[in-house]
């Protein structure tokens, strides 16, 4: 199986993230960890970790957007998404469910 140009191989893409994830600040890194590791939802990391539901929120979608950026600048692409801009805002006046 051969890639298309511009796409990047899965060891490549693994370590881009790997990458990704060091560069976060801890309280980042912890809530993607519980948030996809150990599928807790927003209101349950906040429980968890004693900040309130909005800075778990603020931490978590940092962290997605920082994670976003380097894998879209890594693959060459500037363009921004129209789509997850507008999904962010949204996010951020708190229109999306903080459970998922």
């Amino acid at each position: 199986m051969v890639a298309a140009p511009g796409l990047k191989t899965f060891s490549e893409v693994r370590c881009l993230v790997r990458e990704g994830l060091e560069s976060l600040n801890p309280s980042q890194k912890s809530v993607l960890q519980m948030a996809y590791f150990e599928d807790m939802p927003l209101k349950d990391i906040a429980v968890r970790t004693g900040e309130s539901l909005g800075n778990v929120r603020h931490h978590y979608y940092r962290a997605l957007r920082r994670l976003r950026t380097l894998l879209v600048h890594s693959n060459g692409d500037k363009r921004n998404s129209r789509t997850r801009q507008t999904e962010f805002e949204m996010a951020s006046r708190g229109s999306i469910d903080a459970e998922t």
